[in-house]
Formats: structure tokens, sequence, C-alpha cells
């Protein structure tokens, strides 16, 4: 019913909500990319370093460096 309401499923409006917050940690906040991995629900730095890569096509220190030079 769910996905028929909104056209996902809800994991994956979990999983595109984390990655929000992970790319706005990553840009805003200067916390080490393990504590942003665990305030976004990955069970580890790896998940989440995989996860990220996967779906962003860089790395989360990349992101991070690139987000700041965009200021």
């Amino acid at each position: 019913r769910y996905t028929a309401v909104h056209g996902e499923e809800p994991s994956g409006h979990i999983r595109r909500l984390r990655l929000a917050k992970a790319r706005q940690l990553l840009a805003e906040g200067d916390d080490p990319v393990s504590d942003v991995a665990a305030a976004c629900g990955f069970t580890s730095q790896a998940a989440f370093y995989n996860y990220f890569l996967r779906h962003e096509d860089t790395s989360p220190t990349v992101y991070r460096k690139e987000a700041r030079m965009n200021r």
C-alpha cells in the first residue's frame, strides 16, 4: 500500500533520507566519517563508505572536501 501511495518502497525512502542526512552532515560538520556513518544508521564505516560511493559516485571524504570548496 505504501508503494502505491508514495511511489517507492519504505526501505528505499529510508535509504534516501539516510543518504541526504549523510550529505548534510559531511558538508556542514567536522565529525569523523565514522561518526557520520553511525548517526545515519549504518552498521559500520565500511558499509557507509560502500553505500555512499555506490550512490554518489565519490567517497564521503572527497564529497566533504568538494562541498566545502563550493561554499
